[in-house]
């Protein structure tokens, strides 16, 4: 199959719930997430890491699993690397490829902002860095307006994917100098027009939170502008409502997005740095946490996770019953639950797989925490 180039998000979500489903099955897959953003000189560094993970991993697969392996690891490499000779994007500054030549599956994804570098060959696709990001980047419809215009801005990572424009019509003739009835029609036709601007306005956002289905509405301008406006919004769409005070209507498109993209990322490091005190609030009194791996892990397997936390350097190896799929901390020979052997895997990408199978909260920390000294991993619980 050819690649897709995805960019809005509900086009991600299905990407990633059909990589989701896909089994582990004897056949090889290359996942590759790259960051393809320009250096200082104007040049791309990722081909150095490429090459460099590249070598790595075919001395691995012929060391563990052969000839034949190999083999199946550089058709994959090839596909990869003919998809970035000729379909990268020179604005792109990130890329997630998938590629498995026994499975005819090959699906890619070009981003405006960078991700982190990981190259992986496994039996199923390695999906941890893209889920990190689907949890970390917002869709956000952006309404800056004042009583007479409009922009609607939708926005996923850093992207505006739609723009649309709103202009109220108005009187043509002007405010009558005299005569205290023409002036009183002239102001009762301000009157309606505005009203209907902010009819038209609440029907076109409205339509976007339905149609588009974002996480928040950020409303930017002026304080009883955006009182009159959240008056006329559906209540689902009320209930969207994240308000950025201080932005002024008028800034660029992309002024308007760096501020917007800033102070969202603030919030949401607010937000880990509360779950992270949440987290250690509840293993200081022994209540509904867990942390370390392998209490995590039977957490995860039984259901009981709410949020799941993971510490920026957390990528340990594991392993995964061949027979009934359970995971445990590296070094299982064998399955705890059945008489299966066991395989190595990426146990970061297969707890986070599970989480999202799960709809659990997940949260990758950016800075150090307690949770470094506890194995990297924790997880607050529902029961």
């Amino acid at each position: 199959m050819s690649p897709d180039r995805v960019h809005s998000d509900i086009e991600i979500r299905a990407l990633l719930d059909e990589l989701l489903r896909l089994e582990d099955s004897g056949a090889l897959f290359l996942s590759v997430y790259l960051d393809t953003s320009v250096s200082a000189e104007g040049h791309r560094l990722f081909p150095l890491y490429l090459r460099k993970k590249s070598a790595e991993l075919s001395d691995m697969l012929l060391a563990t699993e052969g000839d034949g392996r190999l083999r199946e690891f550089q058709e994959n490499a090839e596909v990869v690397n003919a998809y970035l000779r000729s379909e990268l994007d020179k604005g792109a500054r990130g890329v997630a490829i998938f590629s498995s030549v026994r499975r005819g599956c090959l699906r890619a994804l070009q981003f405006p902002l960078p991700v982190r570098n990981k190259i992986v060959a496994s039996r199923a696709p390695n999906l941890d860095v893209l889920i990190e990001l689907v949890h970390r980047n917002l869709h956000y419809c952006v309404v800056a307006f004042d009583q007479h215009a409009a922009r609607i801005l939708s926005v996923y990572l850093t992207d505006v994917q739609k723009r649309r424009q709103l202009e109220s019509s108005v009187p043509s003739d002007k405010a009558p100098s005299s005569g205290a009835s023409s002036r009183l029609r002239f102001e009762q036709r301000l009157q309606e027009h505005e009203r209907l601007f902010w009819k038209g306005l609440a029907t076109a956002v409205d339509k976007v939170a339905r149609e588009e289905k974002p996480q928040r509405v950020v409303l930017i301008g002026t304080q009883a502008n955006v009182a009159e406006l959240r008056q006329a919004l559906s209540p689902e769409t009320e209930r969207l409502v994240a308000l950025a005070p201080g932005l002024p209507p008028d800034l660029a498109d992309q002024d308007l997005i760096d501020r917007v993209v800033a102070e969202t990322e603030r919030r949401q490091a607010e937000e880990a740095r509360l779950l992270v005190d949440e987290l250690r609030h509840r293993l200081a009194q022994d209540y509904m946490a867990v942390a370390g791996v392998s209490d995590t892990l039977i957490a995860l397997q039984m259901g009981r996770v709410e949020a799941l936390i993971l510490s920026a350097q957390f990528s340990p190896a594991g392993a995964r019953c061949e027979t009934c799929g359970s995971l445990f901390p590296a070094g299982a020979e064998s399955c705890s639950y059945c008489p299966g052997k066991t395989v190595r895997v990426d146990l970061r990408n297969r707890m986070e797989k599970l989480a999202e199978q799960q709809g659990v909260r997940i949260e990758a920390l950016k800075e150090r925490t307690f949770l470094d000294f506890l194995e990297g991993v924790g997880a607050l619980l529902r029961f």
